[in-house]
């Protein structure tokens, strides 16, 4: 019974036609972001050959995500939702035309980790303004489904993402082509976007300062342990995740130096065959 209420839910959060575009933009443009993660880790190490330089990029991703989600959500709390999604994703646009030129001129991995961190800074507004756009697309009983399936949406496209990214890796034998497809992906979010209402602020809400939010979201991990320990196992989450994403790198790297060449391998079998036949 519950997951048929469950599955009704669902079903009935998606007819909204606003809630469906903002669906489509969230796919696109999350599924180029994982898709582009694989191939920067990538370019850093053709780049530099240093488990170090990968681990740099990654880290400069995680603290752009950590010290600006606070201040670009306030940013955001100031702007009319519809355009400030719209002006994220064509901001990320540019950035990775930027991360293409990168790539293509075979340029330095410290430029491209630069141009990262400057998108990871841009994205961090993009998931607090989805949230708080949800109520104004979806009636008030609708919410926690819609939420439910905003996150299945993210969840999926971080498990698409990254296959995808591989793919065009192996096909493209560059990250140049990864990197001009995320790009794409975000000016087609900004196309979905468009397409939605004006979500205005309402003129009795009005905005919090970054130092009052600050204050009182240390005073919420003070004052309620279940959201500390959140807290802490989302960090820890995101240090595993980050530790991994270094990890597979160096190992998909020592398995195509540790594999031999085709060309090694007819020359080692060759000879035995030549020796079959003198010994015949």
């Amino acid at each position: 019974m519950a997951s048929e209420q469950s599955r009704r839910g669902w079903v009935t959060s998606v007819r909204h036609r606003d809630l469906r575009i903002l669906l489509g933009a969230i796919g696109v443009s999350g599924t180029g972001d994982w898709l582009y993660s694989v191939a920067l880790a990538v370019f850093v190490f053709d780049q530099t050959h240093s488990a170090a330089w990968v681990g740099a990029s990654v880290l400069a991703r995680q603290l752009a995500y950590m010290t600006a989600t606070t201040p670009m959500a306030v940013l955001g709390d100031r702007v009319e939702r519809r355009r400030w999604l719209i002006t994220i994703n064509m901001l990320q646009t540019v950035v990775m035309l930027g991360l293409t030129t990168v790539a293509a001129l075979d340029g330095p991995a410290a430029a491209a980790i630069g141009l990262a961190f400057c998108s990871t800074v841009l994205g961090s507004g993009y998931f607090p303004a989805v949230f708080a756009a949800v109520p104004a697309l979806v009636p008030e009983d609708h919410l926690g489904v819609a939420n439910g399936v905003i996150a299945t949406i993210e969840q999926t496209t971080f498990v698409a993402g990254p296959a995808i990214g591989a793919a065009i890796l192996a096909i493209a034998g560059s990250a140049a082509p990864a990197f001009a497809i995320n790009a794409a992906t975000f000016l087609l979010a900004a196309v979905f976007v468009s397409r939605l209402p004006r979500m205005q602020r309402s003129e009795t809400d009005e905005p919090e300062g970054l130092r009052v939010r600050i204050t009182r979201g240390v005073r919420v991990l003070r004052d309620v342990p279940e959201a500390l320990v959140i807290t802490i196992l989302t960090a820890a989450t995101l240090f595993v995740y980050g530790f991994e994403q270094v990890l597979w790198v160096i190992v998909a790297a020592a398995a195509v130096a540790a594999e031999p060449s085709r060309a090694d391998r007819r020359a080692s079998v060759r000879p035995r065959h030549e020796a079959c036949a003198c010994a015949h």
